[in-house]
């Protein structure tokens, strides 16, 4: 693609945006940025230049009456500007989040656990983040099963609870048709639903576990791992030899709804994890459509250093606090 093509698509230059996907690398074109912003074909990006885009054309509901929504335009600016370009050229520019969504989600928003569970549906697949019950989002985990009546759904998390407590309260209502997990062995009766047939299981070796979900992630199609290759666990998957050792490939996981816990969020969704409560959480944020993070706290902007940010909030859709 030529530079130079662009210009026909937005041909008043008011605006600057750094194309990174098309040759030469890191050719910068000037686009009107408010013409853009009409076309409506638009993907997270970065805009940089004198132009100060019109937020309302982006989302028409942040006008009431023909007038602009000040607050509204105060929450957009406070995150990363919308760049956009047409379809034909959607891999071109700034800093993409592609993840599918299941309804456009413009804001983080602060709201009750059993608001949040609503986003679960019947035969959904849900990650639910945490090492045993260190690191879950047990409040999250507790209103799914208090005041969602969601069922026949595939749980994606290192072990299904224990017994009568986090994702075990769920397994004894019998609302899991499937797992994902590396450890079912910490709970007892999965083991034993497992075997009687009630649950399906995927045993999935830690490692292969945590890269799955970060592939998933990073948009990656799979990967291959010598680890399972010539057991049981590679039964039906593609086997390939790779400097002279047998290799397995592993598709990558994603999911509907990632319940994830932070022990610190900022109003806009940036989350930081304490110590070894951290373990999958950060992978499943990025891997689903919609991401509820529960969190310990929740700090105005700016509270957290920067460099300590582990999951951006461009991954958060919502926000619990922790009860």
């Amino acid at each position: 693609m030529e530079a130079g093509g662009l210009h026909d698509l937005f041909p008043a230059p008011t605006g600057t945006c750094g194309v990174v996907g098309a040759p030469p690398f890191g050719t910068e074109v000037s686009l009107d940025v408010n013409e853009i912003l009409r076309s409506g074909r638009f993907v997270r990006g970065v805009v940089e230049g004198d132009s100060v885009p019109d937020l309302s054309l982006l989302h028409p509901d942040h006008s009431k009456n023909g007038e602009r929504d000040e607050h509204a335009d105060e929450e957009q600016h406070r995150q990363p500007v919308l760049g956009a370009i047409g379809t034909r050229y959607g891999h071109a520019f700034g800093i993409l989040d592609a993840r599918p969504r299941r309804a456009r989600v413009t804001s983080r928003a602060v709201i009750t656990a059993a608001e949040a569970v609503r986003h679960v549906r019947s035969g959904d697949t849900v990650m639910v983040g945490g090492f045993g019950l260190v690191g879950a989002p047990l409040t999250l985990v507790d209103a799914l099963v208090e005041h969602s009546d969601a069922t026949d759904l595939t749980i994606v998390s290192n072990n299904i609870g224990e017994p009568g407590r986090g994702l075990g309260k769920l397994l004894r209502q019998g609302r899991i048709r499937r797992g994902i997990s590396s450890y079912f062995t910490s709970n007892p009766e999965a083991v034993a639903a497992v075997n009687a047939g009630e649950i399906e299981a995927t045993l999935v070796p830690q490692g292969t576990f945590a890269e799955a979900i970060r592939a998933g992630g990073a948009g990656i199609g799979g990967f291959y791992t010598p680890v399972g290759a010539g057991t049981l666990l590679a039964e039906g998957k593609e086997e390939r030899l790779i400097g002279g050792v047998r290799h397995v490939l592993e598709e990558p996981i994603r999911a509907d709804v990632a319940l994830v816990y932070a022990a610190r969020a900022d109003a806009l969704g940036n989350l930081w994890y304490r110590r070894t409560a951290r373990n999958f959480n950060p992978l499943m944020a990025t891997a689903a459509t919609i991401t509820i993070a529960e969190a310990g706290e929740i700090v105005s902007v700016g509270a957290l250093q920067p460099e300590s940010v582990v999951t951006p909030h461009l991954y958060v859709d919502y926000l619990v606090q922790r009860t």
